[in-house]
């Protein structure tokens, strides 16, 4: 299976984080990393979704 390319906007949706929040969290080093597709400063950026999904995976569960 093809692995997905998502935005940030993409990203955000799913997380429900704001686009600022992730990328802190993605220069803290603790959301996954956002791969550049091409060379460049304006080459778009886009995130793997199997990673995205496997970071929200692993977060602890709290219910409220």
């Amino acid at each position: 299976m093809q692995e997905r390319l998502i935005t940030y906007t993409e990203v955000s949706q799913i997380c429900g984080l704001a686009r600022s929040t992730i990328y802190e969290w993605v220069q803290r080093g603790n959301f996954p990393a956002p791969v550049k597709l091409g060379p460049g400063a304006k080459a778009p950026v886009k995130f793997k979704l199997s990673e995205v999904m496997a970071f929200i995976d692993k977060l602890p569960i709290q219910r409220y």
